[in-house]
Parts: C-alpha cells; sequence; structure tokens
C-alpha cells in the first residue's frame, strides 16, 4: 500500500497551521514483505506529476531488469517510448509528464540491492534511442536514463548480458553511495559501461520541455571492474560520452551539461574512468569534468580529458597508476581543447606503463578552422616514483591566433632515479599558434634522466632537495581500495620546500580549488609562512585519513 507521509501540524487554538513534507513511498522486496516484489511493479504504481518526491525503497537481492527511470508510465505519465514507437511527440510527452523527482534507494547499505539484465525476470527489455528524428540510432542497456532529477542511493548497478550497464540522456541524475559492478565475463564482450547520449536538440539549449542536459553527479560511489563471475576485469570505459551533434555557433560554447566526481573509490578497470569527449566546434562538448577526492588503483587511467570543452577540474585526489598508463591525459580532439583544466592538490604515485604521470598535449590538427584559447594549471601535485617523465608536454598549437597556456608550479616532482621530471617535445609550427609554457617554484629530486628536458618559455624558483618526507609513514587509505605499497607524502617540517611555493600561482586557482590541500586538513596559508610546495601542507604529524569518504 502506498505510504504517504504527511508532518509536523501544528494546532494553535482554533486555528491549524500545517506545513508538510511529502514523500510516494513504496518498498521492493523479493520476500513479499513489502508493497511489490520487482522493482518494475513499483515504477509503475507511482504518480509521478502530482508535485510529491517519489521514494522506491528496494531490499536485498539481485532485480533482473531493464528500468526506465522516471520513464514508466504510472498513474497518468506517459511511458517513455521504445525504439518502435520514437517521435518528437512521445518523448516531449514522456519527459514533460514526470515532473517529480524520483529516489531508488536501497534499504540496507551493507548488502546494496544489485540492479542488472542478465535474462529477464519479467522479459522486459527493449531498445531505445535518443534521436527521434533518427530510430536507427538505438541501444540496448539494463538502466536507461530517459527523465530527469532521478536519485540512486546505496544500490549495485552491475553490467550484465546486454551492450551496456546505462545509457540514454538525462539531466539532475545522482548516484549517492552507489556500487558500479562487473558481471560480465572475459569471453563475453561489452560496450562501455556506460555511455550517455549527444542529442543537442533534446537538451533545455533546444527544447525546454526535454532539458536532457547530461548532469551527473557521483559521491562517495566505487567502481569496480572485477568480474563477480571469473574475476576478469571489464576492458572498456566506465563513463563515456562521445560530444554533442553541432547545432548552433561552432565557436562558443553552450553551458550544457557536466559529470563530477567526489569522494569516489576506482579500481580494477581495465580502460578509462572517465572519458567525456568534445570535438573542435565548442558547441559540442559539455560544461565541465570534476573529480575531487578521490582514490583510484589498478586502473590504466583516471581521465581522458579530450576536445573543446569549458572547464575539467582533478582536485584533492590520490591515484596510484603502478602498471596502467598515464593518470591524466589532457589533449586535444579535432583540435578542440578544454579552455580550462586545473590539477592541483593531488598525489600521483607509481610506475606507468606509459612511462609518464600526466600528459599534456594541445597538437596541431590539419584542416582545424576553430580558435581555441586553453589555460592549464598544474599546481601543488606531488608525483612520486615515475621511470619515464612526471609531467609529458607535446604537440602544438598551429592555427593562427590560437593558443594554449600551460602554469606548472609548486609541484613535487620525485621520479625513481632514472626518468626526468617534465618532458617537453613540441616542434614549431609555420600557422601563427601560441604555446607558452610557465615553471614556477617545483622541486625537483631522483631524476636521473634530468629535471626540465626540452625548451620552456620560464622557468622560476627551483627548488633541488630532497623532499624528506617525515619517518615514512603511509597514508591512510580507505580499505575498500585494495592498496598495494601505500604512496608516502608527509613532508619534513624543516625542509627546504615548506613555504617555497609561489602565493600567485595558488591564488590564480583558490576560488576553484578551494583553500584546503590534498587530505582538507591544513589551508593553503599563503601570506607570511608562504604555500608549501606539493600536495599537502605542513602538519605536526603524518595524516592523510580519508576514511570519511
Amino acid at each position: 500500500m502506498l505510504n504517504r507521509i504527511k508532518v509536523l501540524c501544528l494546532l494553535t487554538l482554533s486555528l491549524a497551521v500545517c506545513s508538510a513534507t511529502f514523500a510516494d513511498t513504496f518498498t521492493v522486496r523479493k520476500d513479499g514483505s513489502g508493497n511489490f516484489t520487482t522493482i518494475q511493479a513499483a515504477l509503475e504504481s507511482l504518480d509521478y506529476n502530482n508535485g510529491v518526491n517519489d521514494v522506491i525503497l528496494i531490499g536485498p537481492g539481485v532485480y533482473d531488469q531493464q528500468f526506465t527511470a522516471n520513464g514508466d508510465a504510472g498513474a497518468d505519465s506517459v511511458r517513455y517510448p521504445n525504439v518502435f514507437n520514437m517521435t518528437l511527440a512521445t518523448v516531449e510527452a514522456a519527459y514533460a509528464s514526470h515532473t517529480d523527482s524520483l529516489t531508488l534507494k536501497g534499504e540496507d547499505p551493507n548488502n546494496p540491492p544489485v540492479l542488472t539484465y542478465i535474462n529477464g525476470d519479467d522479459k522486459t527489455q527493449q531498445p531505445y534511442g535518443m534521436f527521434p528524428s533518427d530510430p536507427a540510432d538505438f541501444f540496448e542497456a539494463g538502466l536507461v536514463h530517459c527523465g530527469n532529477n532521478v536519485t540512486y542511493e546505496n544500490v549495485d548497478i552491475r553490467h550484465g548480458s546486454l551492450g551496456y550497464a546505462m545509457n540514454g540522456m538525462s539531466a539532475g541524475t545522482v548516484f549517492e553511495d552507489c556500487l558500479f559492478t562487473n558481471g560480465t565475463t572475459a569471453s563475453q564482450g561489452y560496450d562501455d559501461f556506460w555511455d550517455f547520449n549527444n542529442n543537442i536538440n533534446i537538451t533545455s539549449a533546444v527544447n525546454a520541455n526535454i532539458g536532457a542536459d547530461n548532469e551527473y553527479t557521483f559521491n562517495n560511489c566505487i567502481w569496480d571492474g572485477e568480474s563477480v563471475i571469473d574475476q576478469s576485469i571489464f576492458g572498456s570505459t566506465a563513463v563515456y560520452f562521445h560530444g554533442f551533434d553541432s547545432f548552433a555557433d561552432p565557436n562558443t560554447f553552450y553551458q550544457i551539461g557536466g559529470v563530477a566526481a567526489s569522494g569516489c573509490i576506482m579500481r580494477n578497470w581495465g580502460d578509462n574512468i572517465f572519458q567525456p569527449r568534445g570535438r573542435e566546434q565548442k558547441d559540442r562538448g559539455i560544461a565541465y569534468l570534476t573529480i575531487e577526492d578521490c582514490f583510484s588503483q589498478n586502473i590504466p587511467r583516471v581521465a581522458t580529458m579530450h576536445g573543446a570543452m569549458e572547464t575539467g577540474l582533478v582536485n584533492r585526489c590520490v591515484f596510484d597508476i603502478s602498471g596502467g598508463d598515464d593518470a591524466i591525459e589532457l589533449s586535444d580532439r579535432d583540435g578542440g581543447l578544454y579552455a580550462t583544466a586545473i590539477i592541483a592538490n593531488n598525489i600521483i604515485s607509481g610506475t606507468s606503463a606509459s612511462n609518464r604521470s600526466l600528459r599534456l598535449r594541445p597538437n596541431d590538427t590539419a584542416g582545424r578552422t576553430i580558435i581555441q584559447t586553453a589555460n592549464w594549471s598544474v599546481v601543488n601535485n606531488t608525483f612520486y616514483g615515475y621511470n619515464g617523465a612526471g609531467i609529458l608536454t607535446d604537440g602544438d598549437v598551429g592555427l593562427a591566433g590560437s593558443s594554449c597556456t600551460m602554469t606548472i608550479a609548486n609541484n613535487i616532482l620525485h621520479g625513481d632515479g632514472g626518468g626526468a621530471a617534465i618532458g617537453v617535445n613540441h616542434t614549431a609550427t609555420a600557422t601563427g599558434g601560441t604555446l607558452t609554457i610557465n615553471l614556477v617554484n617545483n622541486g625537483f629530486f631522483g631524476n636521473g634522466g634530468g629535471d626540465v628536458v626540452g625548451t620552456v618559455s620560464s622557468n622560476t624558483g627551483a627548488v633541488n632537495a630532497d623532499p624528506a618526507y617525515s619517518d615514512g609513514t603511509a597514508l591512510s587509505i580507505p580499505a575498500d581500495t585494495n592498496w598495494g605499497v601505500k604512496p608516502v607524502q608527509q613532508l619534513n617540517p624543516t625542509g627546504a620546500y615548506l613555504g617555497g611555493g609561489n602565493d600567485a600561482a595558488y591564488s590564480a586557482i583558490a576560488g576553484t580549488v578551494g583553500a584546503q590541500d590534498v587530505d582538507g586538513s591544513n589551508p593553503r596559508t599563503g601570506g607570511g609562512d608562504g604555500i608549501d610546495i606539493g600536495a599537502q601542507e605542513n602538519e605536526p604529524v603524518a595524516v592523510l585519513d580519508w576514511n570519511v569518504y
């Protein structure tokens, strides 16, 4: 039975004054003790447009079914159409008739329900699409994003037998304390875990009746690509977007959509976790990619930041890239570049297979026509134990009028003894683009191949000294990461790195990254005692306790 909760009613004399918080709530339990035994039955029973938030509480177990969250008909809404019935009118009607927010929440956070598609308990699997003008462009996914303002909390979303675990387009989609797991085998074959579609014509920039702007937020989630069946590693990208179809002014960013991850753990994956890509045209990229307070281990790359996008931010993270690729690749796609990119307050440790920890590549592309202006900042990070280059910059800015400015400041670049700290590999072009690389107050140690190999625009305030990490105390890493050898980063309180940073370099990004160091325990003080070099400000004891996440 539906439970409509109406609370806080105050009676004063003969006047009744009531204020209320409403939620249409169903409970789903496989043992029959709830309102329903299947999530689909609950989805089909909600009223999606009565001004009341919708909540489905889900008991433990495996729910083998294709879901269209905020896409079911419910009491009186229009169901999101499968590809055979898809027209612009039916898509508009589906989004417009689902005005209430929807939350799907696991009842027991220690035993979350598994949402997947293997055989399909109710045999509802259908192909879906996001292009009413082209029904031949369709996908098959376990969870279809075809409605806005959906929150998933304490659930395990598992890749099963369909091409994608998730696909579609939506806005205001939030994942809280969720797991993303692998239910495939090594021989099965699969597409990406999650692709989101790229039809600009159903975003708010064109059609406010739909407004599927590709806005996704992940808080305190875990990606684990190790198969629950045969322990193979999921081999495709976790979160992928390949650029909107261009629709208006290719020289203008339209501030549509974005992906943000905070407090998340990423482990045991065979490809990128995040790969939202633009192209040369600025109207084709989403507005932002933000990764903060996250951990990664046993993955080849956390993010590939390709093409013309507005803002990319990687802040206060700890990445172990041992045996993988570079932690971040920031580069062109078809000549397009991130307009603003900030990589700050991170610890990136380990020896990668690609012999670099971070790659910055503003590459020239033949035939490009759109002027790009890029400002990339790499500030107050610690690169530790790399074998090739801590930072590699390569590629060129070829189009006349285009520019890329890289500010690399206040970083510790501590190699394994054989590699170079910063490798610069650019070839001048004849078409007039401008590339500026400024190195400011970086600390160098253990770089047998050289501190800076190649030509930069400026290199000031360098510190050449042992960082003298205090007593070898390992960082406190959450057990869920399954970390091997933990990185070490506590600074010696008498070292040359304390107060040796450039205040202006950090102040330039502080409005975006905040005033806290890698573990949020110390502020970037500035002023009298100066900014420290590296990811962590001076502390009386060695602490990096992220177990709060």
